[in-house]
């Protein structure tokens, strides 16, 4: 893909900005595989190369910062048609530049959620799902940029602030509970 510019997101202004032409190259690779009646199993795989056309005339970088460069997805699924199904599904996010050198990475994250499902009747179904089932101690997203307190910036004294890793924790282990109702 060619772009005519990339939207980056700005932390502290908690905005996205337009900036430079980019290009992005990767594979997709999808699998879906039924091994033995009610089982399946499906598996994502997914690398990409995303960098401005000209480097940042600031650090020289071409990388574009939160361009995911590998993603991978693997999940079991359990439905016999039955009353009760469920499935496990991990998923991974590869390691990001955060700013256009690289030299500011995010961290690698896996994650595994789990469902189990009853069929009351063909139009009335409960859930249970464990979101982030091992409870991982990890981040969501990860930015890089300047931040500043809220006095700084309203008394107008923050200046470019202090570059550092912004983030948004990744949920803890969460348990939630589903009905679905057909009509």
């Amino acid at each position: 893909m060619e772009l005519a510019s990339e939207l980056v997101f700005i932390g502290d202004e908690g905005v996205t900005e337009p900036k430079g032409a980019s290009r992005r190259h990767g594979l997709e690779w999808s699998n879906y595989i039924t091994p033995a009646d009610g089982w399946i199993v499906d598996a994502d795989l997914a690398w990409s190369q995303a960098r401005f056309r000209d480097a940042n005339p600031d650090n020289g970088g071409r990388h574009v910062p939160n361009a995911i460069p590998l993603t991978a997805s693997l999940g079991l699924t359990a439905d016999h048609g039955g009353p009760w199904f469920g499935g496990l599904r991990l998923r991974y996010l590869g390691a990001y530049a955060l700013e256009e050198t690289a030299q500011q990475k995010s961290t690698a994250l896996w994650m595994a959620n789990l469902k189990a499902g009853y069929r009351v009747s063909p139009k009335l179904q409960l859930t249970l799902d464990v979101l982030n089932l091992f409870d991982r101690k990890a981040n969501d997203i990860e930015y890089w940029g300047g931040a500043c307190t809220r006095g700084e910036t309203l008394g107008g004294t923050c200046g470019g602030g202090i570059d550092g890793r912004l983030v948004h924790p990744l949920e803890p282990r969460t348990v939630r509970l589903g009905l679905r109702a057909s009509f």
